[in-house]
């Protein structure tokens, strides 16, 4: 489980890097202290934990726990987190036993695990870069997609069969 480092002051987040890049979430009480304290020149920062979308069911101790140690990470406060390690080991064991009972989330939840590991290995620079990510050849411009999109358009109105992108 990996947390976000997010703030409103640059040199207070460069240590703190992240695949993911820029990103828009819904607003809630900590952004908007962080655009506020940006605005009136008080740079501050924050974590998210990274939970996984089909853990929202359940309770998640681990994520306290990550939060937590976090929070020491970049203070340099030393937060107990111990206690909540048993809970942490019980919700963890009621997830793997969702798992067992159900081959469809099982499938799902080890793709969506597979995808999180890669992109994670992209971040510590393991594989080759985000070029692992994209065809080889890079990633066409939006001219390059609508002209494809045009000639796949044109070859079905005219009846022919479409042409392979890649010849």
């Amino acid at each position: 489980l990996a947390v976000t480092v997010h703030g409103n002051e640059p040199t207070l987040l460069s240590p703190y890097t992240s695949v993911l890049g820029e990103i828009e979430v819904p607003g809630h009480l900590g952004a908007m202290l962080e655009l506020h304290l940006g605005e009136h020149g008080i740079p501050s920062m924050g974590i998210t934990a990274q939970v996984p979308h089909y853990l929202v069911q359940f309770e998640f101790p681990r994520a306290a726990q990550t939060l937590l140690n976090g929070v020491a990470s970049l203070t340099g406060l030393v937060v107990p987190t111990a206690d909540l390690q048993p809970a942490a080991v019980r919700a963890e064991t009621e997830v793997a036993e969702q798992l067992v009972g159900n081959d469809e989330f099982a499938t799902v939840v080890a793709a969506l695990e597979q995808q999180y590991d890669q992109l994670n290995a992209l971040q510590q620079g393991v594989s080759g870069g985000i070029s692992d990510l994209t065809p080889q050849g890079g990633v066409p411009t939006g001219d390059e997609i609508a002209a494809q999109v045009e000639e796949f358009l044109q070859s079905l109105a005219e009846g022919d069969e479409p042409k392979d992108p890649d010849s």
